[in-house]
């Protein structure tokens, strides 16, 4: 639209500048005579443009706002054209940039030879600003010959409002928002993880959205087949949570927001989604067995599993790689029950006694919509499902022996279980031989020998270790052993390593 066309006249360039829409660059051209174009427009959400012979800068949007002015009689050598961004402040706060200098015989209109367009795409200079859809411009355009300028005429233009982006959770492809492909689509994107209890939308709207509207369809073999109404999204939000859709169900979503000046904008493209509940894990055995760990679950009650996967983690480490894969093959929908075992030939995932491990279950879709068998099927995986610790049975320490022959000290010493953990403890326990008194434990440690100086000489005392794992659980005593101190006068010192 055209918003005002200035006669020439120094007293009003004057008064421009004053109220800050002309810069004193300005002033000096109004003398001059210089021939000034006619008719000057710029685009207002247009979302292609006419004729856009001059690409945009390499990295930038396509989007833009086409100028388009007639030549006047006696034409210029050349057109300037300005540019300041619409701000709710007083215009003549804003400042005017350069956006380009063009030849008057650059850009003709295609067909109408007394015009010109110039395509502002934002210019790629570090003082510039690139164009923001959502957000209006003020163009001036003046004719110019050699240096000097014609009176201004001045147009307000925008980019075109364009859609959000979105992403969900589930599965993203190339569906469009009008139809399902007949031929094969690929993914654009891996498949995201579906969430138990949701579809997570989330979404990028341009500057000026006041809100958003989502909408869903199921997928099914009708191309036609309605969006619906989900929800409204004000401003500030760039998520929805889809609490309705159902496990296993495939969905299409697609969002478009609504400016006040600009009012809708088109739809984003149309993306899949979907969410999958996770197994829950009935148990997992805990010092049960001395050569496996049993791990038993439910399948899913709200969708039909084509396979479970198993998964382990040291109990207590968080790190990112923590979870191990346990099933490399996929286990069968009927299978709810793993045996984790020490025969394990790879020694990286083999479980050790002594250590506490989490395990969970995964649930696997082999997606494909319902009648649709020319889209790609994607293994989807549910999340992990709460985990569920278990643990081998901790096996006793062997080989104890108890000194007789040692002045001033007991040295206690013992044999470590076979393959067991480094992060066991020990629990060194005692009591005097010959009474019916019970096992006391005198100290906890990792190292396999003791030298026990808090003893009476020429007394004999009884030993026994039990190994505790990390979670508290104790293997049973080992066989007992006597040690006796030695009385002498003089008795030396107890070593300074216990």
């Amino acid at each position: 639209m055209i918003l005002s066309k200035l006669p020439i006249g120094s007293l009003l360039v004057a008064a421009l500048v004053a109220l800050g829409f002309v810069s004193p660059g300005f002033e000096r051209s109004a003398h001059a005579q210089t021939p000034a174009p006619t008719a000057f427009t710029a685009s207002d959400n247009d979302t292609t443009l006419v004729n856009p012979t001059v690409p945009p800068p390499a990295g930038q949007s396509s989007l833009g706002i086409q100028l388009r002015w007639t030549v006047p009689t006696t034409q210029p050598t050349s057109y300037r054209i300005f540019r300041k961004r619409v701000y709710a402040i007083p215009m003549g706060q804003q400042p005017w940039i350069t956006v380009t200098t063009q030849a008057n015989a650059v850009n003709p209109v295609p067909g109408v030879p007394t015009q010109r367009f110039f395509n502002d795409f934002g210019a790629a200079l570090p003082a510039n600003e690139p164009l923001t859809a959502g957000l209006s411009y003020q163009y001036a355009i003046a004719g110019v010959n050699g240096t000097t300028l014609s009176t201004l005429l001045y147009d307000v233009g925008s980019v075109a409002f364009g859609p959000p982006t979105m992403s969900a959770t589930g599965q993203t492809s190339t569906w469009n928002s009008t139809a399902i492909p007949a031929v094969a689509a690929t993914l654009t994107t891996p498949p995201t993880t579906p969430l138990p209890d949701r579809v997570l939308l989330t979404f990028a709207t341009a500057p000026g959205a006041i809100q958003s509207y989502v909408e869903r369809r199921v997928i099914t073999t009708d191309p036609t087949a309605p969006f619906y109404p989900l929800a409204t999204v004000l401003v500030g939000n760039n998520y929805y949570d889809d609490a309705s859709a159902i496990s296993q169900v495939m969905y299409q979503y697609r969002i478009r927001s609504f400016n006040a000046s600009f009012g809708l904008s088109g739809y984003s493209r149309a993306i899949s989604g979907c969410k999958l509940s996770a197994p829950a894990i009935v148990s997992a055995s805990d010092a049960e067995f001395a050569d496996k760990v049993v791990i038993n679950w439910n399948s899913p009650t709200d969708w039909l599993v084509d396979g479970f996967k198993v998964f382990r983690k040291r109990s207590g480490d968080y790190s990112a790689n923590a979870w191990v894969d346990l099933t490399t093959t996929p286990l069968a929908a009927s299978i709810l029950t793993f045996e984790d075992s020490t025969s394990n030939p790879n020694a990286l995932t083999r479980i050790v006694p002594g250590q506490v491990y989490d395990y969970a279950i995964t649930g696997l879709w082999n997606s494909a919509p319902t009648g649709i068998v020319a889209t790609p099927t994607v293994a989807l995986s549910s999340q992990r499902g709460l985990p569920n610790v278990g643990m081998l049975v901790v096996p006793p320490a062997t080989g104890l022996t108890a000194s007789t022959t040692f002045a001033g000290y007991i040295a206690v010493e013992w044999t470590a279980p076979a393959n067991a953990t480094s992060t066991i403890t020990y629990q060194i326990q005692r009591r005097q031989t010959g009474t019916k008194d019970p096992f006391r434990t005198i100290r906890t440690q990792t190292n396999t020998r003791y030298f026990d100086s808090d003893v009476l000489g020429g007394v004999e005392y009884d030993y026994q270790v039990v190994v505790r794992a990390t979670n508290g659980v104790t293997s049973v005593p080992s066989a007992t052993a006597v040690g006796m101190r030695v009385v002498t006068p003089e008795s030396p010192e107890t070593p300074a390593f216990n």
